[in-house]
């Protein structure tokens, strides 16, 4: 390990890309995991993000951040891989409709 080595920590741009990727990833799921039992946590007293702002907010600001992960690219890709493939591209269409769910 770096440590062990004496070697300091040193984050590269792809790598910080996907670490905030999967964060971002992860905390819409979390999220909005609960938005389908909001009424029986209104009933239990357990304070969401849902209960509290209103699935509406809730959803748009998941969608929100799903639509721009998905949207963002990693830095470093260059040449006949900069920016979106065609494959990505047709995978990002078949998804945006599906985000206000």
């Amino acid at each position: 390990s770096r440590s062990m080595l004496g070697v300091p920590l040193s984050w590269s741009s792809p790598t910080a890309w996907m670490t905030s990727f999967g964060v971002i990833f992860a905390l819409v799921i979390a999220v909005t995991k609960d938005l389908p039992d909001v009424e029986g946590d209104r009933e239990g007293n357990v304070e969401t993000f849902a209960t509290r702002f209103g699935v509406a907010r809730v959803s748009l600001a998941a969608a929100l951040a799903s639509l721009l992960t998905m949207l963002s690219r990693s830095p470093g890709r260059t040449g006949l891989h900069a920016g979106h493939s065609s494959g990505q591209r047709s995978w990002l269409v078949a998804k945006l409709p599906w985000l206000p769910f």
